[in-house]
């Protein structure tokens, strides 16, 4: 008898393991068909290298030595539960920029307009019923829509972990679009009139102040986007959308872009969220 239980309980985490391997594999390659794997692998270019470390898409530079010094989008990581849980609490000084009005609110649709690797998105999230997150390079877009299907994935099977993260955030939709602003506001997306918040995070001049985690996440971000349209062009676009904020996000002590027109001001430790009402 004792020799039946623990043959069928080998045999039980054999087909465990060998499942949970399917089950990556069958996700991992469906977001690489989904992305047109061939198309994006030809846009990133030396020093730059893709990497699948624990399930996760990311790129790192072909010298480094550490996979684990790749960089990657995870909505499930200790960080992103924290954030999440600081803008559902209104502790983030991001949501509250959304104002006592909108606060109250749990059916916003937002737009976050230039959202990299969708670590402001997740903050979005506590306070929408939507959220579009538009990114234009194809390399960051493919990480953006990794970390998406990993989360979906995680809730599906139902993992204990992050749970109240993964749970709360997937009662919103979250929709990635690989466009920029000025193309998503020319296309015929149904939501276009419905954008209750846009928010804009446009790319910071490089500061060689800032520490070494950030200088590695912005000199990839920085290397793998461009950004042509100036801050004020994207202001002028987004008060012609929005139903009711507009928030940039900018460095502490840089100056105020349009001061006429400017609401009020969030600050924190090392940025500031202007907010202006729409047009």
């Amino acid at each position: 008898f004792h020799v039946s239980y623990a043959f069928a309980l080998n045999l039980y985490y054999v087909y465990y393991y060998i499942m949970n391997i399917y089950q990556k594999f069958k996700r991992f390659k469906f977001t690489i068909d989904k992305l047109d794997f061939n198309l994006i692998k030809n846009c990133l270019v030396k020093p730059y290298i893709f990497t699948n470390h624990d399930d996760c898409l990311g790129i790192d530079l072909e010298t480094n030595k550490s996979i684990q010094n790749a960089l990657y989008c995870n909505f499930l990581s200790i960080k992103m539960q924290q954030r999440f849980e600081n803008a559902c609490c209104h502790k983030s000084s991001l949501i509250k920029a959304f104002g006592k009005s909108l606060l109250k609110r749990d059916d916003l649709v937002i737009l976050d307009a230039t959202s990299g690797f969708g670590n402001d998105s997740i903050e979005l999230a506590a306070k929408a019923k939507k959220v579009i997150m538009l990114e234009k390079s194809k390399i960051v877009y493919a990480l953006l829509q990794d970390g998406l299907e990993r989360l979906k994935s995680a809730l599906e099977q139902e993992l204990e972990s992050n749970e109240k993260i993964i749970k709360d955030t997937l009662q919103v939709e979250m929709l990635s679009l690989n466009l920029d602003f000025q193309a998503y506001a020319r296309s015929s997306q149904k939501d276009i009139n419905n954008i209750d918040i846009i928010y804009l995070d446009p790319m910071y001049p490089k500061d060689d102040k800032k520490t070494a985690l950030n200088k590695k996440y912005m000199q990839y971000l920085q290397d793998l986007t461009f950004n042509s349209a100036k801050d004020s062009e994207l202001l002028d676009l987004a008060l012609s959308i929005a139903k009711h904020r507009i928030i940039l996000k900018r460095p502490l002590h840089a100056e105020i872009l349009y001061p006429k027109k400017l609401c009020y001001q969030v600050k924190s430790k090392l940025v500031r969220y202007d907010v202006y009402l729409p047009s």
